[in-house]
């Protein structure tokens, strides 16, 4: 075996064993993301957000924001940017103004996320929109019945949390009426 072999073997060998951890990289990571989701959610839920420094700290992020790190620096490959942005720099700036080439295309996108690694990726991309806008309405409102019905539907369903967020008032300003027992007013 002659030297350019041996290194396009060698290549090829260092090339496959990341992309065989990929999938199962992949796989662990919807559980994973769920099982912290679910335990962020049950805790947020069942004590008060505002005595709680793991529910008021940002820190919450930092495992979400590390595993999508990976993820994305793990599905990026040369043919990303092309699938996502198609045609040439030269093309583009050839005739001058602007070329739709250079805009995002569906087509390309779609194919971009048949991807498994890549699909994971925008997965845990969801996820941190989701808990975010969870943190928020949290923080907001809380430790009222309602803000913490609106922290479970973001968790689940990001956009239709923060729509019954916005529409009902009682989860955005975070009274705590609902919590406190009713006064009585009968004299002893």
């Amino acid at each position: 075996m002659n030297a350019r072999t041996h290194i396009s073997v060698c290549k090829a060998a260092s090339h496959d064993v990341p992309s065989s951890l990929l999938p199962a990289l992949a796989d662990w990571c919807f559980p994973a993301v769920a099982v912290y989701l679910g335990v962020w959610v049950v805790t947020a839920v069942t004590r008060d957000p505002r005595k709680d420094s793991w529910h008021t700290s940002n820190a919450i992020f930092a495992p979400l924001a590390a595993a999508y790190a990976v993820l994305l620096v793990a599905s990026w490959d040369p043919s990303t940017l092309s699938l996502i942005l198609p045609g040439s720099l030269k093309e583009g700036f050839s005739s001058g103004g602007l070329k739709p080439q250079f805009l995002p295309q569906l087509e390309g996108i779609q194919q971009l996320f048949t991807r498994h690694i890549t699909a994971a990726s925008l997965m845990v991309h969801l996820s941190c929109i989701n808990l975010f806008a969870a943190h928020t309405i949290l923080l907001q409102g809380g430790s009222t019945l309602w803000g913490k019905y609106c922290t479970v539907l973001c968790v689940a369903f990001g956009p239709v949390g923060i729509l019954a967020a916005f529409l009902w008032p009682p989860a955005q300003c975070g009274n705590d009426q609902q919590d406190q027992p009713a006064i009585s007013t009968a004299t002893s």
